[in-house]
């Protein structure tokens, strides 16, 4: 795969969850991606400053997670050093989406915010349900906030200030 051509971009796929068996096997919970997609991936890119890269020699699927082997990456030590990294790859096709719908690593890292402008956290996760999503927010104090992603409750999200605008009373009367 040419990665450095204008044809591909680097998307954000998902994030390790941990480590798996003696091989430096890796779990990796994906974002925006079916484990099927993978196959046309070459190599991945670990880290928000993308500072650790392999070429992915292996991928199956294990309870609902991609199961990854990455060149050089050959022993449980080597891959619990990147538990809860983020996964990048170079991806050809950048996903046109209607409006008002967003990829997961679009959603995941929007700081939350009440109509009166109190920060309720950061969107760490998005747990899907089958119905709709929804958004985990973490304030900082260990506290997790779950928001369903409904317009009722979402009343805004704006990618350029990185933020999203909940309404959790509405769902509470």
């Amino acid at each position: 795969m040419k990665q450095d051509s204008s044809e591909y971009y680097l998307a954000e796929i998902g994030m390790v969850s941990r480590e798996w068996g003696l091989r430096g096997e890796l779990l990796l919970k994906l974002f925006d991606f079916e484990i099927a997609e993978l196959d046309s991936i070459d190599r991945i890119i670990f880290g928000a400053d993308h500072e650790k890269f392999g070429k992915l020699c292996s991928v199956r699927q294990h309870k609902g997670q991609a199961l990854v082997k990455i060149e050089g990456i050959d022993s449980p030590e080597d891959a619990k050093k990147l538990r809860g990294a983020k996964v990048s790859a170079y991806v050809n096709e950048k996903p046109a989406l209607p409006e008002g719908v967003y990829l997961y690593s679009q959603i995941i890292g929007l700081e939350a915010k009440d109509p009166d402008g109190t920060v309720l956290g950061k969107v760490v996760d998005i747990i899907r349900t089958g119905s709709n999503d929804v958004y985990v927010v973490d304030d900082d104090k260990g506290q997790e906030l779950l928001v369903p992603a409904i317009k009722d409750v979402v009343r805004q999200i704006d990618l350029e200030k990185r933020l999203i605008v909940v309404a959790m009373q509405e769902i509470a009367e």
